[in-house]
This record gives structure tokens, C-alpha cells and sequence, in this order.
């Protein structure tokens, strides 16, 4: 059975928020227009805004040991230069309009869902999008 793909982002945009939660982030907001751009999950850590892109993919072999192979790439390759740039406008945006005091920083979330949408795996790449070196994956608890 396959997934209406609205449906299957959804499904994984509820996961990442969950999987924020439960490391201890705090979400302000989920999928906030800014202008023409926007951020699937805007979230608060420490000193961090966190500006978060969830990209979903439907796994063929869901009982794989890795099931992101079970698919034509990683779900992270999907966030093109085009996207980027986007990401970048709406996080400068934001931060111009609402001046908060915290350092922006923009995630890739990873979620991988078998057909019946349950979470195979989570992975979060910080800092994927600002230039930030030090990207940490980070695996579903």
C-alpha cells in the first residue's frame, strides 16, 4: 500500500517533532510560513534556534539492517542547493523580523518509515545546512 506523499510527510514531520521532544528540545513552532519560505520545525536547545527541514522516505525493505538502502539514496540528499538557499533566506527572515536571542542553526532530519508509516529510523544531521563542520548524526533513542 503506498502513502499519499502529503501523508507520508506529515507522518514524518510528527516522528521528528517527537524525537526532538524526547532529546530534550523544545518546539515553538511546525511548519511556519516566513514570506515565501518554510520551516518545518522551528525549535529551541540550549542556546539555539533551531531551524529544522524534515525529509521523509518510504523504505521497500523495511526489516533491513540499514533501511535507507532499501531506497534510492539518503533522504539528506534531497535538500538540493535550491533548498538550501530557501532554508537560509527564511532562517535570515526570522531572525531579522523576531530578533531573538539565540545563535540559528538549521538541521536535516532524516526519517525513514515502513509502508504501515511505523519509524524504522531517525537521523539528525546539526548544522547540515549553515556550514557548520561538526555535523553529528544523531540515532533514534
Amino acid at each position: 500500500m503506498m502513502l499519499p506523499i502529503k501523508a507520508v510527510g506529515k507522518a514524518g514531520e510528527l516522528a521528528a517533532a517527537e524525537y526532538l521532544i524526547k532529546l530534550g528540545y523544545r518546539i515553538l513552532e511546525q511548519n511556519r510560513r516566513i514570506g515565501m519560505k518554510e520551516a518545518d520545525i522551528i525549535c529551541q536547545t540550549d542556546e539555539y534556534l533551531v531551524f529544522v527541514e524534515v525529509k521523509t522516505r518510504l523504505c521497500r525493505d523495511p526489516d533491513g539492517e540499514k533501511p535507507w538502502e532499501s531506497y534510492v539514496g539518503r533522504a539528506s540528499g534531497m535538500v538540493d542547493s535550491a533548498k538550501k538557499r530557501n532554508l537560509l533566506m527564511a532562517v535570515n527572515a526570522y531572525m531579522k523580523r523576531y530578533s531573538p536571542p539565540y545563535v540559528p542553526r538549521i538541521d536535516v532530519i532524516e526519517v525513514y518509515l515502513a509502508p504501515d508509516r511505523r519509524v524504522l529510523a531517525i537521523e539528525q544531521i546539526e548544522g547540515a545546512v549553515t556550514g557548520n563542520t561538526r555535523l553529528k548524526r544523531r540515532k533514534r533513542p
